[in-house]
């Protein structure tokens, strides 16, 4: 972490560049008098956000930072199976569990751009929800039905330990987000000078849906061995993701010969502030059919023939805020999902003088909302053969 002298401005012994006296290209920089950086020069942003950054808790240069925090995992399950036999032909098997798990992670885990340091940390909470179902009956001693169900929902994600805290209202920091699920302080980097502080930049949540039914029959005719049967499943897919939202600013010492110095002075090399929140309410259906005939031709063959059929829907999303670039298109176009009657959504209509390729609806263009060519028939047929010698 960097030391008290040098959050104020003093870069004793060292030749710290006043970009300020680089008044033509080519031109000869002046040096800060004897390494420090005047009071009023410095950036009032860096002074406020230092002011939640730990201090070094020792005197040396490197690894000078030892810090203790407490990680907490609650982690909560529950499991209820029956299982019930009406008779010697007709089972139910039913299953409900619940996964409950909340962590505080103060120092993150480095895998979500976490900067690692103490008061930058994130919490994890996942919520899952599942209903399994299974139904078997034999009717006579022929005909073998088996249907199974499944619900599952799972909910939750990141966040920052300082989610709400709205510094860029605080201190005037422009250009980041204003949004109050997303708000907090921004991640500063020094290419390695010290170590990365302020908030990840990346937090995912999801809120998912999907239930999925399957049915097959086994029908034996003595020579024949009929199976046939359906699979059906849908999926609600609700991720968000502000990337970057809280700003990310990366300092390099481009302008004064040193990255901290750089940031003290307010003139970074790369800022990148996402806007929006990167969601989705999408849905999706697939329908599976299938049927084959294990028929046994002989005592010593048995010959399988069977035929398998596919639909699986492109996600789509409900509200239609999916776009694409259609390469295909000599020039190239932008296609924007739309209804049949080509309505976009109306939160797109603002971005559209700003798109640089000529754009359509997915309705003129001839696409589905899904923005990908639908495939309606995928036919798998099968066969084989077994025998004895």
């Amino acid at each position: 972490m960097p030391t008290a002298a040098v959050r104020g401005g003093n870069f004793s012994g060292a030749s710290i560049c006043d970009p300020l006296t680089i008044t033509t290209p080519g031109s000869v920089c002046t040096p800060f008098a004897n390494g420090i950086i005047p009071q009023g020069r410095i950036d009032p942003l860096a002074v406020s956000l230092l002011q939640h950054v730990p201090l070094a808790t020792s005197s040396t240069a490197q690894q000078n930072l030892t810090a203790i925090e407490q990680q907490i995992k609650d982690v909560d399950q529950f499991s209820l199976r029956l299982d019930h036999r009406f008779d010697s032909g007709d089972q139910l098997f039913a299953r409900v569990s619940t996964f409950d798990a909340n962590e505080i992670q103060p120092f993150g885990s480095s895998s979500l751009q976490e900067t690692l340091v103490p008061g930058f940390g994130r919490t994890l909470n996942t919520r899952a929800r599942n209903v399994a179902v299974s139904h078997t009956r034999l009717v006579g001693s022929r005909l073998l039905n088996e249907l199974r169900f499944g619900w599952m929902k799972v909910s939750g994600g990141q966040t920052s330990q300082n989610r709400g805290v709205d510094f860029a209202s605080e201190v005037g920091l422009q250009g980041v987000t204003s949004d109050p699920r997303d708000v907090g302080y921004p991640q500063i980097s020094t290419r390695g000078q010290y170590s990365v502080f302020g908030d990840p930049t990346t937090f995912t949540y999801r809120d998912n849906l999907h239930f999925e039914i399957f049915d097959s029959v086994l029908l034996d005719r003595g020579a024949h061995r009929v199976k046939f049967g359906g699979y059906f499943f849908h999926l609600r897919f609700k991720p968000e993701q502000p990337d970057n939202a809280r700003g990310s600013f990366t300092y390099t010492g481009q302008f004064t010969g040193n990255a901290f110095a750089d940031f003290l002075l307010g003139y970074p090399t790369t800022a990148v502030s996402g806007i929006g929140r990167g969601d989705e309410n999408g849905r999706t259906n697939w329908l599976h059919l299938f049927a084959q005939d294990d028929w046994r031709m002989r005592s010593n063959l048995t010959v399988n023939v069977g035929l398998r059929y596919e639909y699986n829907q492109h996600m789509r999303a409900v509200d239609n805020r999916l776009s694409s670039v259609d390469f295909e298109t000599p020039g190239g176009r932008y296609v924007i999902a739309s209804d049949e009657n080509g309505a976009i959504n109306p939160d797109g209509a603002a971005l559209l003088p700003l798109i640089p390729l000529p754009y359509v609806t997915s309705a003129e263009a001839g696409w589905d909302r899904g923005l990908l060519s639908p495939s309606l028939v995928r036919l798998a047929p099968r066969t084989g053969f077994a025998l004895s010698l």
